[in-house]
């Protein structure tokens, strides 16, 4: 009997020990870390009600992660996860395709995130992580659910009913669990003072810049016009049929001949032998723009047999890219009338996707031209000559790839400056002007802009405090977040989030 004490006391102790292990002596800056995940997780409603719309019962199967079942049911992690990153969303100015498409992403990211929370699961039930219960009761009994003036409320505890009480305890339990287990994960992570001290001296010197802008948005009409008149061919429009053939130039000179002694109609011919997707109409196309049929073709300039043909007459067999093609001219071609602001519109957006290099050329000539004034004449004066607006950026220091934890590049109403925060020769550039100085044109990605530095600062003390404090923070974060990533044994899941997703909140 004493011996079975004895063995008792042993075993009791070594649960302690446990629990010291794995619930106790936490760094100050992994509490912190840790807390903020607790509070992510857990500050959600109790129930977390099933969302309305669903097809199907109440445990939702979406895959499987070792020998466990990705179940969404009320009241589990899965379920309280996706209430918690719902509540994040506003949906009241979304379309129907947008809803459906956030809705996908919210339940994706739960999904994701439950995955990582199996595999934690799975990792302590081997290792014996286990809270001990009077942290699971201090826990529970700090749940909003149960406060009442900022302290616990029996009353409230009470009037749960013991279901759900026993619900909301299993998923905090599974909670401190997986936050213990990052925690462990991180323990060993420290971020030297003098690396946080550099990265918080990054933050500056930071600069202000005034800037001329142009933009393909804001491409004038006068480029276009004039590549509308030199390129007319490219817009006419001629109602087609297509007859597309892959076998041999042979066959479809064969088919050709058919037509053309009239021993089978186009459309019998089309259907029969034609392998686009116009074949079931008899090769009937439409109204087709030369430029829409051009990538079909090594030499785009065979096109011109077809857009010179008279109305009912057939073309030469034409050598396409790996077939031959057919046409017959329906009604007569429509020539391009360049006044009409519609035309603009698609010659435009055709220079947009095909003739970047043409528009590019222009807005730098541009710019070189507002750059030479700008150097007799001064910034301002040139852009008002030009009848240009300058544009004031927000602060920011050289800050390659726009990293969070620094000041973005920003413009003042558009998007052309931030595309330069990839590239070395773009800060170079910015940050080797003398204040008040006139730069090169510089090529963005969507347009050129020539900017002037008007102000530079350096940060202020609080500033560099707040970041020496923030950045080891930061580091633990992007640790956690590729724990996250690195944990997961893709050999041991089965993804099955989209068929479910399809057939329980879909209903397809």
């Amino acid at each position: 009997m004493a011996s079975k004490e004895k063995r008792k006391s042993q075993d009791s102790k070594a649960d302690e020990k446990i629990k010291r292990r794995t619930f106790a002596g936490r760094s100050p800056l992994l509490y912190v870390f840790s807390v903020v995940i607790l509070v992510i997780i857990v500050v959600t409603f109790v129930g977390a009600p099933v969302a309305t719309g669903f097809v199907g019962g109440t445990q939702l199967v979406f895959g499987r992660y070792g020998n466990r079942d990705i179940i969404y049911a009320p009241g589990n992690y899965f379920a309280r996860r996706y209430q918690q990153l719902a509540e994040q969303i506003d949906t009241s100015n979304t379309s129907e395709q947008q809803f459906q498409f956030q809705l996908r992403q919210l339940w994706r990211q739960a999904f994701n995130d439950t995955v990582f929370h199996t595999a934690v699961m799975l990792e302590a039930e081997q290792s014996g992580m286990e809270p001990s219960q009077e942290l699971l009761d201090r826990t529970l009994a700090q749940h909003p659910v149960f406060q009442e003036d900022g302290r616990f409320s029996s009353r409230r505890y009470r009037q749960m009913p013991q279901q759900e009480r026993q619900s909301l305890r299993e998923y905090l339990r599974e909670v401190l669990i997986q936050q213990q287990f990052i925690e462990d994960k991180l323990q060993g992570i420290r971020t030297p003072a003098a690396e946080t001290t550099f990265v918080a001296s990054m933050s500056g010197p930071e600069r202000r810049f005034d800037y001329a802008a142009f933009s393909f948005e804001e491409l004038p009409d006068q480029p276009v016009l004039a590549y509308a008149e030199e390129f007319a061919f490219r817009f006419q429009e001629a109602n087609l049929s297509r007859i597309t053939v892959r076998s041999s130039r042979s066959e479809a000179e064969r088919i050709r001949e058919q037509i053309i002694d009239r021993t089978a109609g186009f459309e019998d011919l089309a259907q029969a032998h034609s392998t686009d997707t116009f074949a079931d109409q008899g090769g009937e196309m439409g109204w087709m723009r030369y430029y829409e049929l051009e990538p079909d073709f090594l030499e785009p300039q065979v096109l011109d047999d077809v857009y010179e043909l008279e109305v009912g007459h057939i073309s030469p067999v034409l050598e396409a890219r790996d077939t031959w093609m057919i046409y017959r001219l329906n009604e007569p071609v429509r020539q391009t009338d360049i006044e009409d602001p519609e035309t603009l519109t698609m010659v435009r957006r055709y220079m947009s996707a095909f003739e970047r290099g043409i528009i590019e050329d222009y807005l730098i000539e541009q710019a070189e031209r507002f750059v030479e004034l700008a150097k007799t004449d001064g910034f301002t004066e040139a852009a008002e000559r030009l009848d240009l607006a300058v544009r004031r950026s927000g602060w920011f220091p050289i800050n390659y790839g726009n990293v969070p934890m620094f000041s973005p590049v920003r413009g003042e109403d558009d998007n052309l400056l931030r595309g330069g925060a990839n590239r070395e020769d773009f800060f170079r550039e910015l940050f080797g002007l003398q204040i008040g100085q006139t730069s090169s044109p510089i090529v963005l990605q969507n347009g050129t802009v020539v900017v002037t530095p008007i102000e530079e600062r350096v940060p202020r003390d609080e500033d560099l405090d707040f970041l020496r404090s923030y950045y080891p923070f930061m580091v633990q974060q992007m640790q956690g977040e590729e724990l996250e990533r690195s944990f997961i044994d893709r050999d041991k899941l089965t993804d099955n989030f989209n068929q479910a997703f399809a057939r329980y909140i879909l209903g397809s």
